[in-house]
């Protein structure tokens, strides 16, 4: 019974465990997760032919690209399974920045998911980082400049990496003050100058 709780402590100690920027993602890959993401080489092999290739031509704000599809269709993009903060939002620049390093004016992959409720196209992006693939989403996380959108969340990597950053204070968490993107869309420009 002590060992079951000592192994019962290790796990959950593990799971919040906090760490320092450049961090790698954290937790185990789900079956989906693995299908979206090739093994091994980003150019070559059955995975290039599984998503579409499309260039990001803007980076609107922190979770909106547009992308160039087919060499002459433009379409506005959501970053599925995550909410950054808004544009005037604390730390929204900031995600906003960092995703348009990742991807501004360079090819993608993407695998669209279904619309959101209003609408908007919705889609998992990876880019090429030395020469494997990335899922750009999931790096916005990992540097705490995103929630993973619990209803359209592919898995617990997300949630993991969510619970890491928000623990390490990385990001938009080492401001005490950080409100979720869904609840600053609620409050009164008032209420939102007083936490800028």
């Amino acid at each position: 019974m002590n060992d079951l709780f000592v192994l019962i402590s290790a796990l959950l100690s593990l799971m919040f465990l906090g760490c320092g920027p450049g961090v790698e993602p954290q937790g185990e890959l789900s079956t989906q997760q693995e299908k979206n993401i090739p093994p091994d080489d980003w150019s070559n092999g059955p995975w290039k032919n599984q998503y579409p290739t499309a260039e990001c031509v803007a980076v609107i704000d922190g979770d909106t690209v547009d992308l160039l599809i087919d060499s002459n269709k433009t379409i506005r993009v959501r970053l599925a399974s995550i909410d950054a903060p808004e544009p005037g939002q604390p730390f929204g620049s900031a995600a906003q920045k960092m995703l348009s390093e990742l991807i501004s004016g360079k090819k993608v992959r993407y695998d669209m998911t279904r619309p959101d409720k209003e609408g908007r196209v919705r889609a998992f992006l990876y880019v090429g980082i030395d020469g494997k693939p990335t899922d750009v989403n999931l790096q916005l996380v990992v540097a705490g400049l995103a929630w993973p959108a619990d209803s359209q969340s592919p898995d617990a990597v997300y949630t993991t990496n969510y619970k890491s950053a928000r623990q390490a204070k990385r990001g938009l968490f080492a401001d005490s003050r950080y409100v979720e993107p869904w609840e600053w869309r609620k409050l009164s420009e008032v209420e939102k100058e007083k936490l800028r």
